[in-house]
């Protein structure tokens, strides 16, 4: 009889256990319950707050890009390609094809953390979440009579006809690229480990390598040039011919041979002092070839 009796009460005493247990066991952190579900799953309020445009900037420089983020783990970015993002370590972590960014937990709408290439420390916004630009309260217009008084008659005496002086033209106005000759193509060559920006400003152009290793092997329109750099900032470079204007022309930047990227940040406009600036970064590791080619 007491060996049937001692299994049940094992039993009983097993349960008793676990539920003292459950009630002492710490709740998860939010950040953990806010990662994943109990299969491992991203969280669908995490996939909700990530999904979307979101702007990237490097606050050493000003340096600016995009990453797309959509909900079902991929991810597009204006720079550096597509991938895959998981969560891992308290990060959502962006898969590159030879890089890694890391989202820091919790993610921010207004302002996220991103650990990047090289550990550079970047601010991440969800563009969407924006506050919307306030409307200007603009007065009414008053209203303004439209039928104007009848003019008083006047007796018209006739003039007698006198020869009419016929009115000089107008001369045309001087148009620049019209009579010009110079230079509105920029093949330009160099090495460059991490980041280098190509300025071209009132027929001048320099390079800017502040963060990075100045630009190496540099060629200008077939001219090697090797340029003396001053806190990460090179001297201009001198054109045999000078450069025609932009006057107001889409300059477009087409890479030869690179392993790397080029982008456009700034077009020439009035609004920048008719300023070009190109982008050219290199994520893989040490210095690669840049072959690029600037038209107007």
């Amino acid at each position: 009889m007491v060996w049937r009796i001692c299994p049940l009460v094992l039993l009983l005493m097993a349960v008793v256990v676990a539920k003292a247990q459950d009630r002492v066991r710490p709740a998860p952190s939010a950040a953990t319950a806010a990662v994943a579900n109990e299969n491992g799953a991203v969280d669908a309020d995490l996939a909700k707050a990530l999904a979307g445009e979101w702007k990237v900037r490097w606050p050493h420089n000003g340096w600016e890009a995009t990453r797309t983020i959509n909900a079902d783990g991929t991810f597009t970015s204006s720079d550096a390609g597509s991938g895959t993002w998981t969560v891992r370590d308290g990060a959502v972590v962006l898969k590159y094809r030879r890089s890694e960014e890391r989202f820091e937990l919790p993610i921010q709408p207004q302002g996220t953390k991103v650990v990047g290439w090289k550990n550079r420390e970047y601010m991440a916004t969800k563009l969407d979440a924006l506050p919307p630009a306030p409307k200007a309260d603009i007065p009414a217009l008053p209203k303004v009579a439209t039928t104007p008084p009848p003019a008083p008659k006047v007796a018209m005496t006739p003039q007698p006809a006198t020869a009419r002086t016929p009115i000089p033209a107008t001369p045309r106005p001087f148009v620049a690229e019209a009579t010009a000759t110079g230079i509105h193509r920029i093949d330009f060559k160099a090495r460059i480990d991490s980041m280098a920006w190509i300025v071209v400003q009132d027929g001048k152009m320099h390079l800017d390598s502040r963060g990075s290793a100045p630009a190496e092997r540099i060629t200008v329109n077939g001219r090697k040039w090797t340029a003396a750099f001053n806190q990460g900032v090179s001297e201009d470079f001198k054109f045999g011919e000078p450069l025609l204007p932009f006057n107001g022309k889409t300059v477009s930047a087409r890479l030869l041979k690179s392993r790397g990227s080029a982008n456009i940040l700034e077009q020439p406009t009035d609004a920048n002092g008719l300023k070009l600036v190109i982008q050219l970064e290199d994520r893989a590791s040490g210095a690669g070839d840049f072959d690029l080619v600037i038209t107007w």
